[in-house]
């Protein structure tokens, strides 16, 4: 029987009423955001066009420059007011004040760094002249837009005068306003937290010597210890160092970012300005060695002559040619000798400080169980499931189980989810589970990533009341609110302060906070309540360092040396693990997560005889709905001793059998070999292959113009995945091209987690001496699991044999007759047979300097 609060009795609940009643005396997040509106002045004359100016001050649409402080609003013809509709919502109105009916044009609105953000109104509105209270009637109220609080706006009004909207007689009125968030009508009830500041991440002297001599030692003790830890290090950690052995891994790993780092810095730079007064341009060609390490939100530092005129900034954009810096204030270019990229030590002094925080106790308990006591809960027997359907599903309903009754504690109970086996679905039954059945229990949700945060937080919002899910992000996430789900946002310190810090109301007044791996440190900062929590979830916990994992367990799970919260782990240890730079750190166990290693103790084994894993502490989900039998089976038998079972709906499975394509019409994959020329990119070094990607060109648009098997194919059916950055760019430019803009198309990094109907694989590698890191098994485990009905990977078969994996899989193709004939090898021209690549024409039709123009002349995203 499915229970009363499930999730479509609380849709229609939430679909009736405002808000869900307060739960533990705490509150929804409130609408409460007001907006100061300051008139800047008013010109009349006839439109020019500037193309230089300065938006937060000049006027966008006319060279006059309105003064940068409001001015009287005697002569003021418009009336503006904002309203807030929904979280970061707003809607914006234009009255008349004027004593004669005026027609409004246009509203344009600028933000902080001189970017237009919308023209919001299409076609002239006439506005009727001013009542006695001094504003007309008529005020005309426009689409609803984002406004991010905490910063300024410029708003840009239009129009003329007169009624009957002619060029004959009438005087253009420009406007301008300038809005910024009014703190003062800010609820002051809600109390920001003070958070405690980090501790410095201080390197070893000991370890900068070892790096730079290159790990070779002198004769002293120190150094002989130092690097006795390092090779105890290889084969794993030990309970009796635990702490030096994973503190020192870290110094390690950040000192080889901040030497890396070091290397991108610019002196003598020529900087590029650009059409918005705050956004500045580093071309990659500048750099000494390729900055790949370098990413959007990376702090810059723009070093003058007079260090106290130093700017500091972001990096906004990255391009295969570009850096795009946006900075605080706008810079004379002219007067920068340097330019500095710093690496962010915040995360490496949160997972210190958990570090810090694991007393020896809780390292054996937690870190090296060897046994469990069951938790200080009194056992539940009776569910009734939200998802009536898992009740056929026996280890999701071990799993959910085991985690509401705490039968790990204290050691970490451990979800084993391989691809497509209902992962999340099975943590959020859990989570649901805890949250009706534990009416006292707090839970805290975290992940590795922001996406798998705001997957869970959605899926949450289905069946727990919005008023007890807190959402908590980073304050770098604003800057890209306009890409977070709003249902999402509304339940967040994104809603409830210009500055993103959380309160005491939001985290004492929710049951349910999410937030990512790193971001519960700040909690720990906060020092909440050390007992606050009774249940702790890493979702992703296979691709996070153990160290960083530690970061919600010292602290927020644990105190002194007692432990006070359940700790569920939950991922996959078969596919991507931490992503780590310093090979020597990759030889360690640095870059093993602690779920993985976990699962090598003795307490979470499996039992050589029957095969089956502790259910007290271990569960491994085996029903995979996600693919097609053939499409789960390479890698079931490789990775997952064959323990999975397809169970994915008919027609999931059946959507690509029988296609005319297929070599084998009843096995839906396609192994297509293409003898391609590995190339690498000038800029970034990366690889990239022209031969696979009109191969690529060529099966998407043939799906997306004829379809399969008569079913029409849309472009967010299809996923394009490649494990090389420069293809993927290529690939991105070519569908972009095509418009082919819905076509999700990444990394293997970036694919992990997600699933499409149709993939396609760029393996890039041929004619090599080698396969590089295609022969990370993991990786490969991720892009042959990403397809639910149809799978196509294209690559040269010679090359990819290199590799005894990728041997195998391809004997898998071939007994499956998966293999399609290899026209690629000697493409026609006019009929005859050429191999010269200035002659080849691409199956889509374009020439090969069509192609080749295509890098340079298409922007990156």
């Amino acid at each position: 029987m499915a229970p009363k609060n499930s999730a479509t009795k609380q849709d229609d609940e939430r679909k009736s009423r405002p808000s869900e009643p307060p739960i533990n005396g705490g509150k929804c997040p409130t609408l409460y955001h007001r907006w100061d509106i300051k008139f800047a002045g008013t010109i009349i004359e006839s439109l020019q066009c500037n193309n230089q100016l300065y938006p937060l001050k000049d006027c966008p649409i006319c060279p006059e420059m309105f003064e940068s402080e409001p001015t009287s609003s005697e002569n003021q013809t418009f009336h503006l007011t904002v309203k807030q509709t929904r979280v970061s919502t707003f809607q914006i109105g234009v009255g008349n004040r004027s004593d004669v009916p005026v027609w409004l044009d246009s509203v344009l609105v600028f933000d902080a760094d001189g970017k237009l953000v919308k023209i919001l109104v299409k076609k002239p509105v006439l506005l009727g002249a001013a009542l006695e209270k001094g504003i007309s009637k008529d005020i005309v109220t426009v689409e609803e837009m984002v406004l991010t609080v905490g910063r300024t706006y410029r708003v840009i009004l239009k129009g003329k005068s007169g009624d009957d909207n002619s060029q004959e007689h009438c005087k253009l009125i420009i406007e301008q306003y300038r809005l910024t968030e009014d703190e003062s009508k800010v609820n002051s009830k809600r109390t920001e937290f003070n958070l405690t500041k980090l501790r410095p991440f201080i390197i070893s002297p000991l370890v900068s010597a070892m790096y730079t001599n290159h790990s070779k030692i002198d004769d002293s003790s120190m150094q002989k210890d130092l690097l006795e830890l390092i090779e105890t290090s290889k084969q794993e950690f030990s309970p009796s160092n635990y702490g030096q052995q994973i503190d020192l891994l870290n110094q390690i790993e950040l000192h080889h970012l901040l030497q890396e780092f070091g290397k991108y810095t610019l002196q003598k730079p020529v900087i590029q300005a650009t059409e918005s007064p705050l956004h500045y341009n580093i071309s990659i060609e500048q750099f000494a060695v390729r900055p790949s390490l370098l990413s959007e939100d990376v702090r810059v530092q723009f070093v003058k002559e007079e260090k106290s005129k130093n700017v500091f900034g972001y990096i906004s954009k990255i391009t295969a040619e570009m850096i795009v810096i946006l900075v605080e204030k706008r810079v004379d270019i002219d007067d920068v000798t340097r330019v500095v990229f710093h690496v962010d030590r915040s995360t490496f002094q949160l997972e210190q400080t958990a570090v810090v925080l694991m007393k020896e106790p809780l390292v054996e308990q937690i870190c090296f169980p060897t046994a469990v006591t069951g938790g200080p809960v009194e056992a539940i027997d009776s569910f009734e499931w939200f998802r009536p359907g898992i009740t056929s599903n026996k280890e999701q309903m071990v799993a959910v189980m085991s985690i509401v009754n705490q039968t790990s504690f204290p050691a970490p109970y451990i979800l084993f989810g391989p691809p497509g086996t209902g992962k999340t679905s099975t943590l959020v039954e859990a989570i649901a589970q805890v949250y009706k059945l534990r009416p006292t229990a707090n839970i805290l949700v975290t992940a590795t990533s922001n996406f798998a945060a705001n997957e869970l937080t959605c899926r949450l919002l289905q069946v727990i009341p919005s008023s007890s899910i807190f959402r908590y992000f980073s304050r770098t996430s604003g800057k890209k609110i306009d890409e977070i789900n709003w249902d999402i946002v509304e339940f967040s310190n994104l809603a409830g302060s210009s500055t993103g810090n959380i309160c005491h109301e939001d985290i004492y007044g929710s049951r349910v906070v999410v937030t990512t791996l790193t971001m519960t440190g700040r909690l720990v900062q906060a020092q909440i309540n050390p007992k606050h929590f009774s249940y702790i979830f890493i979702d992703e916990c296979g691709s996070a360092k153990e160290i960083t994992s530690l970061i919600p367990i010292a602290g927020l799970a644990t105190h002194n040396q007692e432990i006070n919260a359940s700790i569920v782990l939950a991922g996959d240890p078969k596919q991507l693990g931490p992503v780590l730079q310093y090979e020597l750190l990759k030889q360690t166990v640095h870059s093993q997560s602690m779920l993985e290693r976990l699962m090598n103790l003795p307490l979470y084994a499996q039992d050589p005889e029957t095969n089956e894993y502790n259910g007290k502490v271990v569960s491994q989900l085996r029903q995979s709905f996600r693919s097609h039998a053939k499409l789960l089976e390479f890698c079931n038998q490789q990775f997952y001793n064959g323990m999975l079972q397809a169970k994915a709906p008919y027609d999931i499975q059946e959507r690509a059998v029988g296609w005319w394509r297929l070599p084998n019409r009843k096995c839906p994959i396609i192994l297509h070999p293409v003898d391609g020329q590995t190339e690498q990119d000038k800029h970034n070094f990366s690889l990239f292959n022209r031969k696979e990607c009109w191969k690529v060109m060529f099966y998407v648009g043939d799906m997306l113009n004829k379809g399969i098997n008569g079913r029409s194919v849309t472009q967010s059916d299809i996923g394009i995945v490649s494990p090389y950055v420069q293809q993927v760019r290529y690939l991105k430019n070519c569908c972009k091209s095509r418009d082919w803009t819905d076509i999700e198309i990444g990394s293997v990094e970036q694919f992990q987690g997600k699933e499409k109907a149709i993939m396609l694989i760029s393996t890039v590698r041929s004619r090599c001496k080698n396969v590089g890191f295609l022969a990370d098994a993991a990786r490969l485990n991720v892009m042959l699991t990403r397809a639910r009905s149809l799978m196509i990977v294209i690559g040269n078969p010679e090359t990819l044999r290199l590799d005894p994996l990728w041997e195998k899989f391809i004997e898998f193709c071939r007994q499956n007759g998966a293999i399609a004939r290899p026209h690629d090898r000697k493409p026609k021209l006019n009929g005859k047979e050429t191999n010269s690549d200035s002659e080849v024409t691409a199956s889509t039709g374009e020439s090969l300097a069509s192609m080749n123009s295509l890098m340079a002349a298409i922007p990156d995203d």
